[in-house]
């Protein structure tokens, strides 16, 4: 029930306290996060598709960053209604 910019900002926060978290013993941690609005998705499966997609596309820009799914990320072939969700998801 979050806005795609609350979602943003609050997925932000995450990555940056992530960031700034040293155990004593390990070494530095970084997170990338796609973050994907659920108004104007058709199904499940197409959410956890843009979000995915978000994702890579923030390992892409270099890590350690969060993206937002736009109309621009929308996967080539989107999977139908029918498809169920893994169970591990």
């Amino acid at each position: 029930d979050t806005a795609a910019e609350s979602a943003m900002r609050i997925a932000a926060q995450i990555r940056a306290k992530v960031e700034a978290f040293r155990p004593a013993d390990a070494a530095a941690m970084t997170i990338s996060i796609g973050v994907c609005d659920v108004l104007g998705v058709q199904h499940l499966d197409q959410w956890l598709n843009l979000t995915d997609t978000a994702l890579y596309l923030a390992k892409k820009n270099g890590r350690n960053r969060v993206e937002l799914a736009t109309s621009r990320a929308v996967p080539q072939e989107i999977p139908s209604p029918d498809r169920t969700v893994p169970e591990w998801r």
